[in-house]
């Protein structure tokens, strides 16, 4: 079991956090425009500091629909899904 698994969540999350670029361009987004994690997470990013942020109201799906790059995972794990 990966150590990080073993570690209380809030320092899961600072670890998360760490791992971007406070001046990184990050796009927060959910799957679907009703979802509204993808609004906390982008409220948790301005507080701890990361101000290139973007907000894809839209969801994944209309991120595919534009044409819009996903990152090799995604890809993977949007391959293996029945239907897609």
């Amino acid at each position: 079991m990966p150590a990080v698994a073993r570690r209380p969540a809030a320092q899961r999350e600072r670890d998360r956090l760490e791992a971007l670029g406070r001046d990184d361009e990050i796009v927060v987004h959910c799957s679907n425009p009703s979802c509204g994690a993808g609004v906390a997470l982008y409220q948790l990013l301005e507080r701890n500091g990361y101000r290139n942020l973007r907000r894809f109201a839209g969801g994944l799906q209309e991120w595919q629909q534009a044409g819009y790059p996903l990152e090799a995972a995604m890809v993977d794990a949007q391959s293996d899904t029945p239907g897609t």
